[in-house]
């Protein structure tokens, strides 16, 4: 049952959620003035992944994380809050992964790494 501030028709964009299947939609979706800047950050992001689901695949994690820091600025400044968290968690973890045992930081990474690519793969204009 929702909170008293949840709605039943809305699908929820919080971290938290990344595993459904639903669209996870910009919230400034509304703004007529965005939505140009919208669907050019949705039109780019598939190739952003998979360059990212590459470098990962490669052990890039240098790459990852730079890429980690860009979507975690980029991300909420068009409406996709959920993504820049998750970016920002997953950098923060490949942060610390030089400062401590790598494979450690690497797996603890991983999870935070298949949540944002979760996340991006549902991404709608």
């Amino acid at each position: 049952m929702p909170g008293p501030h949840e709605d039943q028709n809305e699908p929820h964009n919080e971290p938290g959620n990344q595993s459904g299947d639903e669209p996870l939609k910009s919230e400034f979706g509304h703004d007529p003035e965005m939505l140009d800047l919208i669907e050019l950050f949705v039109g780019e992001l598939s190739e952003r992944v998979s360059k990212l689901q590459e470098a990962w695949e490669s052990g890039e994690l240098e790459y990852v994380r730079m890429e980690a820091h860009r979507l975690k600025g980029a991300a909420p400044g068009y409406g996709f809050s959920p993504i820049g968290q998750v970016a920002g968690r997953l950098e923060h973890a490949l942060t610390e992964a030089s400062d401590t045992a790598l494979t450690a930081r690497v797996e603890a990474a991983s999870e935070d790494f298949e949540r944002l690519v979760n996340l991006c793969g549902r991404v709608a204009a």
